[in-house]
């Protein structure tokens, strides 16, 4: 259902004010005829040895145990979190997201009674991630996150074991982390993408990134975030439920239908969802920001044909686009 006309006169008030402010703006609700794909977002993968030095294991092992956790951390996830890039390769960008692994050899007392406590070691292999210039560690129970208990021969002398040790501790650890909701909250803050593209003559609302390389067979629901101003904001929840299929520059991309609108002090939701509003489409137009987000994903296991395979008949009260 459309907003009422109380609430439409409401947002048109508020696109005539903002209109005057942002007049001259860059607008990031681009022209459809500006833009081409963008790739998926990157999320990069480090794995690292903590208090670890060449007397303990090569350069060579070191630098091959680490590409092969990599890797396998780069695989499980593409598999739950498969809208994102997940590589192993450095990243020019600072903005670019991190999830960091530390192989960390830590140094404690076991308790001897009555004599003196002894000196071991026990290594730990944790997880954290990094988003936005924020850090966020991933908790786990000692157990989980313990690799090498104090007293434990580390076999530094046997790359091959060490290097199965690590890699089996983090198929157990993974099978838990990516269903923590911290994981999934820090998953939700990284962007997809910074923009939209309005199809004005169609009235459609694209997301330039192919629904091939997102790699879900569902519906999923995008969060977008703009700004208007310092002080006025909105929040955007759009249902991602078909690709574009005719022949041309949009062939795969997804095309979106508005599910909830959120603007100070407005909250509209939307049944059945919008395919377009003039009105709304304005008032992005004059925003100076816009970030969007996977805030609810559905996964398939491997990309998908670009074809319109999602939603194959529309919802009542609208018309697919």
């Amino acid at each position: 259902m459309k907003p009422t006309s109380n609430r439409l006169a409401l947002i048109r008030g508020f696109i005539f004010a903002a209109g005057y402010i942002f007049l001259f703006a860059s607008s990031l609700f681009y022209p459809a005829e500006d833009l081409l794909a963008e790739d998926r977002p990157v999320i990069q993968v480090n794995f690292e040895f903590v208090g670890v030095n060449e007397n303990d294991l090569s350069k060579e092992d070191r630098a091959a145990i680490k590409l092969k956790a990599e890797n396998l951390v780069c695989e499980v996830a593409e598999k739950s979190w498969g809208f994102l890039d997940w590589s192993n390769e450095s990243q020019g960008n600072a903005s670019t997201a991190k999830w960091n692994i530390s192989f960390k050899v830590e140094f404690s007392e076991l308790a001897n009674e009555p004599h003196d406590p002894i000196p071991v070691t026990k290594v730990t292999l944790r997880h954290t991630g990094l988003v936005a210039g924020l850090e966020n560690e991933f908790h786990q129970i000692e157990e989980n996150y313990t690799i090498y208990k104090p007293g434990y021969l580390i076999p530094f002398d046997d790359p091959v074991t060490l290097g199965g040790d690590i890699t089996k501790k983090l198929d157990e650890q993974l099978s838990v982390l990516f269903k923590k909701e911290e994981v999934k909250s820090y998953i939700k803050d990284i962007p997809i993408v910074e923009r939209i593209i309005a199809e004005k003559g169609i009235k459609r609302y694209l997301i330039p990134l192919q629904r091939s390389d997102l790699r879900t067979k569902e519906n999923s629901i995008l969060k977008v975030q703009f700004k208007i101003s310092d002080h006025e904001s909105g929040l955007l929840y759009l249902d991602m439920h078909r690709t574009v299929s005719e022949e041309g520059q949009y062939t795969g991309y997804v095309k979106s239908r508005v599910k909830d609108l959120d603007i100070h002090p407005m909250n509209i939701e939307t049944d059945p969802p919008l395919y377009w509003d003039d009105d709304l489409s304005t008032m992005i137009d004059s925003a100076t920001e816009i970030k969007v987000y996977m805030e609810e994903y559905k996964a398939g296991l491997a990309s998908v044909p670009v074809v319109d395979g999602i939603a194959t008949e529309p919802d009542a009260g609208g018309e697919p686009r």
